[in-house]
């Protein structure tokens, strides 16, 4: 996990230079619907270019949004625990390579108890549906072994 991080870290370095100002600016969209990304527990919006994102850029920007998830679900963002410092620090200098970028527009990095309420609830659906997951494969296995 350690050395994951510092690749992560030292990829974003070497590139960030090279991507600096190419993620999205302004939206064309209304309403951009808020997608929930499993693997790295954060939400993020559909305007924001991610999806679009060269290879070596998509780890780095699963700590920014993870960090902004954070900011978004937590009233004391200052309550910092473990891994989260290094999401920030990466966080932090993604902000400052691409500052205009959408998703770091106040609305989107700011406590938000209604958001953060929904978040909360999203979270516990995903947690249920792969714990059903799991049970079904359990229970697969359980019927293909007798």
């Amino acid at each position: 996990m350690v050395i994951e991080k510092i690749v992560v870290w030292i990829q974003y370095l070497l590139k960030g230079r090279k991507y600096r100002g190419k993620l999205p600016q302004i939206s064309n969209m209304k309403n951009p619907k808020m997608h929930y990304e499993i693997l790295s527990d954060s939400v993020y919006w559909e305007d924001e270019g991610l999806e679009e994102l060269p290879f070596e850029l998509t780890s780095a920007m699963k700590y920014v949004i993870h960090y902004r998830t954070h900011l978004i679900t937590n009233p004391d963002p200052k309550d910092i625990k473990g891994n989260m410092k290094k999401y920030k620090q990466v966080y932090e200098r993604v902000k400052k390579n691409c500052p205009g970028w959408i998703g770091f527009q106040e609305k989107r990095c700011s406590y938000d108890s209604e958001l953060a309420d929904r978040i909360r609830r999203i979270r516990k659906v995903s947690e249920w549906k792969i714990e059903k997951a799991f049970q079904e494969v359990d229970e697969y296995d359980e019927r293909i072994s007798k």
